[in-house]
């Protein structure tokens, strides 16, 4: 799944590199789906940055502008992060007991800002890491 229009980068990464960057990808894909099987809400709520980890991998391995996918997923995150807290705030209060005025689904609130580690994450990834004998 790639929504991203922009234009590859000529030297985009080596085939080796992009191999692994694309099993990660896969391997984000797969997180993304266990945790939408899961049975806690909050893996739920937040595997769609799990998926959008998984779209950043594959964009770079394709060669786009990583900077430019990077904005776009985080935009994306803000958006879903956004509409899920007004989801949470929307619910039901619990009446009684310890955790009462507290949203019914508060465990599905995610951060608007949560992406920020994906971005981190995404930027290490740009460079392929050091062969055994120490060659880039």
């Amino acid at each position: 799944m790639n929504m991203l229009e922009f234009d590859a980068l000529p030297d985009g990464p080596k085939p080796a590199h992009a191999e692994r960057l694309m099993e990660a990808a896969r391997r984000y894909r797969d997180m993304e789906q266990a945790a939408y099987r899961s049975m806690s809400g909050a893996d739920v709520a937040e595997a769609p940055l799990r998926g959008l980890t998984a779209d950043g991998l594959a964009c770079i391995a394709e060669g786009k502008d990583p900077e430019a996918t990077i904005l776009f997923l985080e935009v994306k995150w803000r958006v879903y992060a956004t509409e899920n807290n007004r989801k949470v705030e929307a619910a039901p209060r619990i009446k009684r007991g310890p955790s009462a005025g507290h949203s019914v689904i508060s465990h599905r609130w995610v951060s608007p800002d949560a992406f920020q580690t994906v971005s981190v994450f995404l930027r290490s990834m740009l460079t392929p890491p050091p062969q055994p004998d120490g060659t880039p």
